[in-house]
């Protein structure tokens, strides 16, 4: 508790709120948003799936129901076409003169088509159009056209375009007409017969076939106007209602299918008739619609602020485990000789007690310390310790990532380039983390280079090749943690980003006396020779550097820290001639570390 109480004060000195505040900003921009993003993408995608398995799943009910009525309408149209064939039909329709004898036949014709239709409840009337005589015989008996209290539309729609085959026209709300040309032995229109059907009979025969009832089905008559309805309350309806229905499905006619989202309304299926003479439309709310996008909305939500109070608890972490250390290395500096006697048990797996261990051990207990110690704390406080940022807790940035990634599958499926990206990112996070040695072998860092870049090349593909040259007797050599994948970064960003991420990344390890290097080439970009010049005397310095630029710089002081100024980071150019700077063709980064074989007692403990 004294240990944890001694902190506070530590951190409010050195402004913990304002770091709390740039690391959460930090962490939100390069974890939290670029994952919000990719799933805002799919969110896309997925609302664009749902909309056509809505849509197919209408075009599926309404072809249902259209094979269903044309069962139904293919009785009528029998009955029609048996009637059109009757000889006393045929007779009065070719009939040139108006004698006893036609009206002899009339009768006759009257007489056999009643006959055929009394038992028909849903028939009401019908009518029988001579297109040589122009003579109607109806209801009210027999006249010419013009003088016929029978004529109904139909006759206007019939004269203004004749029909050739049958179709539906809505009489008005009670009932339709459903028309069959007649035709002469040789070929030729002769005249139309003239069905009234009842609609609330047609209703009947519609739902004892099982019609659908999930949406609404319409039956459109040849000029595209509603007929009928399976919504029983349809004629009592709002008039604005029906308009908008009205509109809609007149609208869905050029389309077949069409999607009407706005103000959550509905999806609309038109398709014609076998009979090709009138059409059929169905339409579904848009309920299911509207339920999967407020659960990917409320995803989207939950993400966002799950991500904004991980990318807080992320950065209270990272500023908190950062300052510990320092209250430990200030009470070195003020209290050098009461730790005098840990300076063997300080050597832990942590950066900070390994630099005070070590600045202990060489320098001693004096003005030398006290110096030293300011030293390093001044050149710590300005640079970015990656590997002490990573030292929170493992699970918690994995199990994030591993959320996240299945989210993804029960989103999209399981072979998705998202959750296998996220794969491998938790892979990175779990190699990274999963201990807290600061030295590892030039195997264990090689592995992790490995893993990051699985990941780039799952975004570049095989524009980027890496190429190896590494002595296998140098596997077992020490070096810092985390050094190799910040360099490898740098080299795509700054070196075949202006190439288009296209190029060549060599990899080598070697050895002269007693030091380790590790260089990493590209062939990209390279800095111009005064460029280079400054670079090398910042690198050398550690000053100069922008507060932005933290890959170089970061390697560079966290190698100088622990093994002294001997060692660090240097960058040149290299090709077949080095005479001139424009013979440079690749940018070369050298990492130099003491050439020593690993030892965990010694080196992490």
């Amino acid at each position: 508790m004294e240990v944890r109480r001694s902190v506070w004060p530590s951190i409010k000195g050195y402004k913990f709120n304002k770091l709390l505040l740039k690391n959460a900003v930090i962490v939100f921009l390069l974890v939290t948003l670029p994952l919000l993003l990719v799933i805002a993408i799919n969110y896309n995608k997925f609302d664009t799936v749902v909309k056509d398995r809505i849509m197919d799943m209408n075009e599926e009910l309404l072809q249902k129901n259209a094979a269903v009525t044309d069962s139904v309408m293919e009785n009528f149209l029998d009955t029609l076409n048996k009637l059109s064939q009757l000889e006393e039909v045929m007779t009065v329709v070719r009939a040139q003169e108006f004698d006893n004898t036609y009206y002899s036949n009339v009768a006759r014709a009257k007489q056999s088509v009643e006959a055929k239709t009394i038992y028909d409840e849903s028939v009401i009337s019908f009518c029988i159009y001579s297109d040589l005589n122009e003579m109607l015989i109806g209801r009210h008996g027999v006249a010419h056209i013009s003088q016929s209290m029978d004529k109904g539309k139909w006759y206007d729609i019939h004269k203004q375009e004749p029909m050739f085959y049958s179709y539906v026209l809505l009489n008005h709300g009670n009932s339709m007409f459903i028309c069959q040309p007649i035709w002469s032995g040789v070929g030729q229109r002769a005249g139309l017969l003239v069905l009234e059907i009842e609609l609330q009979e047609l209703r009947s025969s519609l739902e004892s076939q099982e019609i659908s009832q999930q949406g609404l089905f319409f039956v459109l008559d040849a000029n595209g106007q509603i007929a009928y309805c399976s919504d029983k309350q349809f004629e009592t309806w709002d008039e604005a209602v029906r308009v908008e229905y009205q509109s809609d499905i007149t609208t869905a006619m050029s389309g077949q299918t069409q999607l009407f989202a706005d103000h959550g309304r509905r999806v609309v299926s038109v398709t014609p008739s076998a009979y090709k003479s009138w059409q059929y439309a169905y339409t579904t709310q848009m309920l299911d619609y509207q339920r999967e996008q407020s659960v990917v909305r409320g995803f989207l939500i939950s993400s966002l602020a799950v991500g904004i109070l991980s990318s807080l608890i992320v950065a209270y972490l990272i500023t908190l485990v950062t300052y510990r250390p320092i209250k430990k290395i200030v009470n070195v500096i003020e209290n050098p000789g009461l730790h005098w006697d840990e300076r063997e048990a300080t050597k832990q797996s942590n950066e900070m007690l390994y630099i005070t261990s070590n600045i202990l051990a060489e320098e001693g207990v004096g003005d030398e310390v006290s110096e030293e110690l300011e030293v390093r704390i001044r050149a710590l406080r300005h640079s970015q310790f990656r590997a002490l940022q990573f030292q929170i807790d493992p699970h918690f940035l994995y199990n994030t990532l591993e959320t996240i990634k299945w989210s993804a599958v029960e989103e999209m499926g399981l072979n998705n380039k998202t959750s296998k990206m996220l794969t491998k990112v938790a892979r990175l996070y779990r190699s990274g983390l999963e201990n807290d040695d600061v030295i590892v072998t030039l195997r264990e860092e090689l592995d992790f280079l490995k893993l990051y870049i699985e990941i780039v090349r799952m975004r570049f593909g095989d524009a980027i090749q890496f190429r190896w040259n590494i002595d296998e007797t140098l596997y077992d050599c020490n070096m810092i943690k985390m050094c190799l994948q910040p360099i490898v970064e740098n080299a795509i960003q700054h070196g075949l980003r202006p190439r288009k991420y296209q190029g060549d990344i060599i990899i080598s390890a070697y050895h002269e006396k007693d030091c380790l290097y590790i260089s990493v080439e590209n062939d990209g970009q390279v800095i111009s020779r005064g460029d280079l010049k400054k670079l090398n005397d910042k690198l050398k310095t550690g000053a100069g550097f922008e507060e932005n630029k933290v890959g170089l710089r970061n390697v560079n002081e966290r190698i100088k820290l622990i093994y002294g100024k001997k060692y660090g980071v240097s960058v040149s150019n290299v090709g077949p001639d080095q005479v001139s700077e424009d013979a440079a063709v690749r940018t070369r980064v050298v990492l130099s570390f003491p050439c020593r074989n690993f030892n965990r007692s010694e080196e992490t403990k």
